[in-house]
């Protein structure tokens, strides 16, 4: 019988803990960034052949490097996702006579992420109940942002199912 710390790490997810996977991790995430903000799409990010396999990976990789950006950096992730807005926009202007109806919802759909993107909605109420449809207590509120915790460190040390980055 073998025990579990006789399974090869490429088995169990890779190397995700030490300080040279961390500074893999962090790089290819950074290039993750540095590719999104020329324009690339996420699955031309995961296809870059740097640890990142997926779509939904790239996402996640940029967004954590965004999340770790100064200020400055972050207005000018902002400027430039903005500017890719409006060269759609422009082509789904340019494109409206062959079918407005589509082009309208394209529009509709643009307008939405840019009004997020520069915060323009009016907050969101949102009122939590418990499965009852009672309000939350104290109690079950702690745990359900406990459990979210650890489903958030689970995932920055690729214990999501999914092995995004690379080994190393």
């Amino acid at each position: 019988m073998t025990s579990i710390n006789a399974i090869e790490p490429s088995r169990l997810g890779g190397d995700h803990k030490s300080r040279s996977a961390q500074y893999q991790a962090r790089e290819n995430e950074q290039r993750a960034l540095a590719l999104w903000l020329k324009g690339a799409t996420f699955e031309q990010v995961a296809a870059a052949g740097f640890g990142i396999t997926t779509a939904s990976g790239a996402w996640r990789a940029v967004r954590r490097a965004l999340a770790r950006i100064p200020k400055k950096e972050a207005d000018q992730a902002r400027e430039a996702q903005l500017a890719r807005l409006q060269a759609l926009r422009l082509l789904l202007w340019n494109q409206a006579g062959a079918d407005p109806i589509k082009a309208a919802e394209a529009l509709i759909k643009l307008e939405a992420r840019e009004a997020r993107l520069l915060g323009l909605d009016m907050p969101t109420r949102i009122e939590a109940t418990g499965r009852d449809g009672m309000p939350l207590t104290i109690a079950v509120a702690r745990q359900i942002i406990a459990e979210a915790e650890r489903s958030e460190v689970e995932d920055e040390n690729g214990a999501d199912g999914e092995s995004d980055q690379a080994g190393g």
